[in-house]
């Protein structure tokens, strides 16, 4: 009601001028012709309408319970008025008190001060009634949807930015379902207010064991089959820590895992085991009298309420001031959490000390807000936050090493400020909804598209044979995930990934093993990320580990391999593979004193059709330079995560936004442009032409002068889509033609080591044309 009152003080609900009237809703003059009003059948006759006097005159001619029973075409949207009109309606009627509530809680997960939007008041909305998809049920689910149109540009850019949905749904109680002909599955149940109830967490893991083994649990068993000899667990009966397997023979132990967020890190050495504890912590009642946070407490309880017995926890079952330990149990986290009967995760709090939140009877508490009301004698609610919107303000999901634990495990059971879900390889549960099913394959594709389930091992093949495509693909898009979260200590972001690494190298093959988080088979193509907010370069050599400026690891900020400039893109065709090579050979430095030759998969020559211009390439490799060199000619300083390889150089000045009067970037499909539009500059030649573009955060502009002065370029690749160059190219001196643009990378020299500033693409004439000389890079 404060939300109606504001509104009524900005005058909303003043009429506009020329108004039509149409019985259920306003139109101007200016808009469309009113849609036709639905079959007669949804509409109750004039007389009957006394029967409900919670809702408004429109919603009480409305039968719900045909609606809901028979459904409405897609084309019979029934009507219910601009937004200010709903809005006015909700102060006494319960339907559209609820239609608005769900529309306005989408509204506020875009744009937090909606109501300041212009515009807003005119938004039109619609009534329709979905089917929820089930395979074959005798009597399918549906429930109400509140669609709106014409939305304010502020919210609908935030809305599309995000790639999220607002679904503005109502769901029908399940309690209810047979006044309308339905059955209670996959409709709604309220939530318990104090704590969940264990018995509908047995229910879930019991459903996924009986129907789901060929899949959850030959997962679980093939990971528990290779389980580290230095995994151990915590026995919660005997309170101490347990190998899982005491001989190579002998059956492994089935365990939880639990996934949360430490908090404080100090406060860790309160619970975590170290080499002077850890022989008296394996005795029995060895853990008597640590002083574990909530979190903890809460995961021992709700394990022995599971009927389970052993619990893995990270601080408490790995040595850490143990390096060796440390080690072999990081590089192992993909064994670890995949072989977990179950993974408990905290999302609930900030620390380790909020706890697991309605987890047991003894465990924080929380109400659960239920938004209901009585329509026509039938209970309507809106659900609770689907899984992914309800992680998506919590700590948990920005962290960086709950990324796997996510991944991972075959079944994850989530604690959330909302409820509790359930997720496993084939099906997504939660608390306010009916839908465990024994019978139907139901909520896999909900399962899929939470993001928590697709990352296993498998193998993959096409009918080409070539896998590359589809491995860039799924590497950029884990690494733009992983990249927008955070971790304590710079030198733990790769360590943090390492489970994932590793369940590529069993599905994809070792060819794609990862150095220092890119693909060597691939690193042409791997090298071309670009920032997707600001970047701060990482504290390198922190803990022994040099973080190198030619990884997306060696920075702080989400980056991206696939974005709507596509002409920057490496996916999978259409945006463009790597299309020729330029490099004659690539060597990584894993030390001061070692280095390899990575098995690079080149690409071939690229030959332009007969009759076209033929490509521009820079002159051939002198003789001298592809002798190998000893190690007196490298630089001094050389390090572990040194990139050697050949390359020409030349240089260009750039020309930022502000110079050029227009933003560099393109629309594609009618979306908005990239959000970090202002990031994209132009390369220019000697004489001040446009010759391509360079994505280079602000940080990097302000601490360089390379508007003023000629800065080094290198290039790396030649790629880019066939069908665009860069924004703002000179196209007159350097014409499009099917890949005639160079990958380049700004660089910058210190100490006799090169380091990345930026990349972008440069046309293939104006790097000929600046007389580019073939060099011996050393990129750190």
């Amino acid at each position: 009601m404060d939300c109606l009152n504001a509104i009524l003080r900005r005058g909303w609900f003043q009429k506009p001028q020329t108004a039509i009237e149409d019985g259920h809703k306003q139109y101007t003059e200016h808009e469309v012709e009113p849609p036709q009003v639905p079959k007669p059948s949804v509409w109750l006759p004039e007389g009957d309408t006394e029967q409900d006097e919670n809702l408004c005159s429109l919603c009480r001619r409305l039968d719900f319970r045909t609606i809901l029973t028979h459904g409405v075409a897609t084309d019979e949207c029934i009507p219910l008025g601009f937004f200010v009109d709903l809005l006015q309606r909700s102060s006494s009627c319960g339907f559209c008190r609820l239609a608005t509530t769900a529309i306005v809680r989408g509204w506020k997960s875009f744009v937090p001060d909606w109501e300041a939007c212009e515009g807003v008041e005119r938004v039109q909305c619609e009534l329709r009634c979905v089917r929820v998809w089930a395979p074959a049920p005798s009597s399918p689910a549906r429930f109400l949807q509140v669609r709106v149109d014409r939305l304010p540009p502020k919210i609908a850019e935030s809305k599309v930015r995000s790639g999220r949905v607002d679904r503005n749904v109502i769901f029908l109680l399940a309690d209810d379902a047979h006044l309308v002909g339905l059955e209670p599955r996959y409709h709604n149940r309220p939530v318990p207010k104090n704590y969940a109830e264990v018995s509908g967490m047995k229910e879930w893991l019991s459903v996924c064991k009986e129907f789901h083994a060929a899949e959850c649990a030959k997962e679980i068993d093939e990971n528990m089959s290779k389980a580290p000899s230095s995994l151990r667990v915590i026995d919660i009966q005997e309170n101490r820590l347990v190998p899982v397997k005491s001989s190579p023979s002998e059956k492994p132990l089935p365990f939880v895992a639990l996934s949360y967020v430490w908090g404080d890190v100090s406060t860790v050495a309160q619970y975590r085991t170290e080499i002077s504890n850890f022989r008296r912590r394996t005795e029995k009642g060895g853990l008597d009298g640590v002083s574990f946070p909530r979190t903890i407490q809460d995961a021992i309880v709700l394990v022995g309420l599971l009927g389970e017995r052993y619990l893995w926890i990270d601080a408490v079952c790995i040595i850490q001031d143990d390096g060796d330990d440390q080690a072999a149990q990081i590089h192992s986290m993909n064994i670890i959490y995949g072989a977990s009967y179950l993974t408990v995760v905290g999302a609930g709090g900030d620390s380790a000390n909020v706890g697991l939140t309605r987890a047991h009877p003894g465990s924080p508490s929380k109400d659960v807000v239920s938004t209901m009301e009585t329509i026509q004698g039938i209970r309507m609610m809106l659900p609770l936050p689907p899984l992914p919107e309800a992680l998506r303000t919590t700590r948990w999901i920005t962290r960086g090493w709950t990324y796997q634990e996510r991944l991972l495990p075959a079944r994850r059971l989530y604690f959330t400020p909302e409820q509790v879900y359930f997720e496993c390889r084939r099906c997504s549960w939660s608390e306010d909804v009916v839908a465990e099913e024994r019978t139907f394959e139901r909520n896999k594709d909900q399962a899929s598209a939470s993001g928590g389930n697709q990352l296993r091992r498998r193998s993959f093949r096409t009918r080409w044979g070539d896998t590359s495509s589809l491995f860039l693909e799924d590497y950029g898009r884990r690494v733009a995930e992983y990249t927008k979260r955070n971790v304590s200590f710079d030198s733990d972001v790769l360590n943090a990934f390492m489970g994932v690494a590793n369940v590529w190298v069993e599905s994809w093959g070792v060819q794609n093993r990862l150095f220092y988080g890119l693909p060597g088979a691939h690193i042409e193509s791997a090298l071309l990320w670009q920032p997707k907010a600001e970047l701060v370069r990482r504290n390198s050599g922190e803990n022994g580990v040099h973080l190198p400026s030619w990884s997306w690891a060696g920075w702080r900020g989400q980056i991206t391999y696939s974005d709507r400039n596509y002409w920057m893109s490496i996916g999978p065709w259409p945006c463009g593979l790597i299309e020729e090579s330029v490099v004659p050979e690539w060597i990584l430095h894993t030390s001061n004193t070692e280095s390899q030759r990575l098995e690079v998969k080149a690409a071939r020559k690229w030959k332009r059709a007969p009759g076209e211009k033929p490509l521009s390439r820079p002159p051939p490799v002198p003789p001298s330079l592809l002798s190998p060199i000893g190690d007196a000619a490298r630089p001094a300083n050389i390090h572990g995560g040194v990139l050697e390889f050949l390359t020409t150089s030349a240089f260009f000045k750039v020309r930022t936004g502000s110079e050029h009067g227009k933003k560099c970037y393109c629309y594609d499909g009618g979306k908005p442009p990239h959000e970090h539009a202002d990031m994209i500059h132009l390369i220019v030649d000697a004489r001040g032409n446009a010759a391509g573009n360079i994505f280079l955060d602000r940080k990097t502009l302000e601490i360089t002068d390379i508007c003023n002065t000629a800065c080094e370029f290198i290039i790396l690749s030649r790629s880019g889509g066939g069908e665009t160059t860069c924004p703002g190219l000179n196209e007159e001196l350097y014409p499009h033609l099917e890949f005639c643009l160079f990958d380049t990378m700004l660089i910058e020299w210190r100490d006799g080591l090169a380091y990345r500033l930026g990349l972008g693409k440069i046309h293939e004439d104006a790097w000929v044309q600046a007389e580019p000389k073939w060099k011996r890079i050393f990129l750190s």
